[in-house]
């Protein structure tokens, strides 16, 4: 089951619709495609808000991460969902994905271990991008893809927890055992979808 088909998928999505959502729909001039581009724009200052503290750059994550669940409701709200809307949201997201981990990689250089930390993060930028493309190429291929429990919701909340724990509890330990943990889950979630579509295929 999809995160925002859970129960607590459902009550965020029904908190944002009634904060949000009916609000904007009655806005012509803000179309969804305007929302994912924000979205992507403020994900753009969260090494920024990583460089200066922990907790900014995680406020940043939260901030940025509205609009991208903003974007599909609003667009079936007004009726303009479209193609091209949903392969700009998948794409934009990639470069979200690519600014909260490169914040964490700011976040984690201040304490001078260079070449470990560009290895580690590099990997965790790696199987995100496995992640997602394996999906993309399992539906290019006529399939369906329902498998793969580190979906970007899954990963966003995941990082969002991370900002936190970064925030409480300081040293780099505590960075580098979330990337790890980070990269071990969305590592097994990459698997499970090759696995899912050597069965399929």
């Amino acid at each position: 089951m999809a995160l925002r088909d859970s129960f607590l998928g459902k009550w965020y999505y029904s908190i944002l619709k009634h904060l949000f959502i009916l609000k904007l729909k009655e806005k012509s001039e803000l179309s969804p495609q305007k929302i994912t581009l924000t979205g992507c724009i403020l994900s753009i200052f969260v090494p920024i808000g990583f460089y200066l503290s922990p907790i900014l750059g995680t406020l940043f994550i939260i901030i940025s991460a509205i609009p991208d669940s903003l974007d599909g409701q609003l667009a079936r709200e007004k009726g303009k969902e479209s193609t091209f809307g949903a392969f700009l949201d998948s794409t934009l997201d990639r470069v979200s994905d690519f600014f909260y981990l490169l914040g964490f990689w700011v976040l984690a250089l201040q304490y001078e271990l260079y070449l470990l930390t560009t290895i580690v993060f590099s990997i965790a930028l790696l199987l995100t991008l496995l992640f997602s493309y394996a999906k993309a190429r399992i539906e290019g291929l006529g399939a369906k893809c329902p498998v793969g429990f580190m979906e970007r919701a899954a990963r966003v909340i995941y990082l969002i927890g991370w900002g936190i724990i970064s925030t409480i509890f300081s040293g780099f330990s505590v960075i580098l055992t979330g990337i790890v943990i980070y990269n071990i889950l969305v590592f097994f979630s990459v698997l499970q979808r090759i696995l899912y579509a050597k069965r399929i295929l």
